[in-house]
């Protein structure tokens, strides 16, 4: 986080993009890693941390919501 903004490493494939067909599984669909759902043209998937895997991505909404309850500054996984 830098001067109150997020620094993102960048964002989810957003639909319908021309990124490989993804198996529809829970533990294989792309679902934010705080509220477990997946994103959306008005609310993408993000990836604000070296994290990997089904803790990858996160709404922004969601992160900065988690970050505030928190009093968190950081990825705590990092």
């Amino acid at each position: 986080m830098a001067d109150g903004n997020i620094l993102f490493s960048g964002d989810a494939p957003s639909p319908g993009s021309s990124s490989p067909p993804m198996h529809d599984t829970d533990e294989d669909r792309e679902v934010c890693r705080i509220c477990r759902l997946p994103g959306s043209v008005g609310n993408p998937l993000r990836y604000p941390c070296v994290c990997r895997g089904s803790i990858k991505y996160v709404h922004e909404e969601c992160l900065l919501q988690w970050l505030s309850v928190g009093n968190k500054i950081h990825c705590e996984v990092e």
